[in-house]
């Protein structure tokens, strides 16, 4: 049975669902953050790693994925570290590299110190941290969020698979922070955004890492097949990324842009494999009949004729 509410009726929430303010005889509903999963790459200190697995359940967050981990994530240290958490390390998946990690993930979002405030580097380009919050709280399949190493964060290649990319902000002169301390500031403001944030009636399906993967690689043949700068490919693939993580593109939208740049792929290859075999053809033709000068000549008499014109 729910609590009773002040109009006799009883709360639908459960003790998960819910939590008790401090000092205070009112009940508030937990964000529902359950599709949310943090992902560490490479982590090498297991106590930050059990800090990380006690932040994921005090604010609720999915589960946590690891990849390539560099310690050993369920020692003593670690699970001592974690708290309320154990079981959410115990359960972590890990993983041998980042594509296993977000396969499944709608929303991929990359935490970088590192940023560029150059929009033609859009690599590194940051959206600000309660947009990128909201964004994440919004979004109806999973996410997943990225979390570098300890020493050096996300190499460029790790952060060109996310979405969208978020720093949070701090002093220049000293802008990385530690892992678990990063992990703890991010789900805290996405805690308080999911709080305020309503429902969305619409809730369509959307694509997931794996199938816009897919669809970039159609983009990346219809582009070879039309002569794009080879050299430019790359990071045209990025920014196309970068656009699809802020349009929160559905399955179906998705399908139909594959259809779209496939069939501009195959048209484009077949009108140049035309224009190539017409070259050809004409390049073995027979070079067309000419009259020669004798004969356009004979029989007139000029001054080219050897019989004199005769005179009456």
């Amino acid at each position: 049975m729910g609590e009773p509410t002040g109009d006799g009726a009883a709360s639908t929430l459960s003790p998960r669902d819910e939590t008790r303010l401090p000092g205070r005889g009112v009940r508030r509903e937990v964000p529902a953050l359950g599709h949310v999963s943090v992902v560490l790459v490479a982590p090498r200190n297991e106590g930050n790693v059990g800090a990380v697995a006690r932040l994921v359940a005090n604010f609720g967050l999915g589960s946590i994925v690891i990849v390539a981990p560099e310690c050993d994530i369920h020692s003593d240290l670690a699970l001592a570290r974690a708290m309320d958490g154990r079981a959410r390390l115990q359960q972590a998946r890990v993983v041998d590299d980042l594509p296993q990690a977000i396969a499944d993930a709608s929303l991929v979002v990359a935490t970088t110190a590192t940023v560029s405030e150059r929009d033609r580097r859009h690599r590194r380009r940051a959206v600000n941290l309660p947009r990128a919050c909201g964004r994440i709280a919004s979004t109806q399949g999973p996410v997943a969020l990225l979390f570098g190493r300890e020493n050096w964060g996300l190499s460029n290649e790790e952060v060109a698979h996310a979405d969208i990319v978020v720093t949070i902000p701090t002093d220049p002169a000293a802008a990385s922070l530690n892992l678990s301390h990063a992990v703890a500031v991010l789900a805290y403001e996405l805690f308080v955004t999911a709080g305020e944030q309503s429902v969305d009636p619409f809730t369509p399906v959307l694509a997931s890492a794996h199938e816009r993967d897919i669809l970039l690689q159609r983009v990346e043949e219809y582009l070879q097949a039309v002569g794009y700068p080879h050299h430019k490919i790359p990071g045209t693939l990025v920014l196309l990324r970068r656009v699809l993580g802020h349009a929160e593109i559905s399955r179906w939208e998705l399908y139909t842009l594959c259809g779209v740049f496939r069939q501009g792929s195959r048209t484009t290859a077949r009108l140049r494999a035309g224009s190539v075999a017409r070259g050809l053809q004409r390049a073995a033709a027979p070079p067309p009949d000419r009259e020669r000068p004798d004969d356009a000549q004979a029989g007139s008499p000029d001054r080219g004729s050897a019989v004199p014109p005769q005179t009456p």
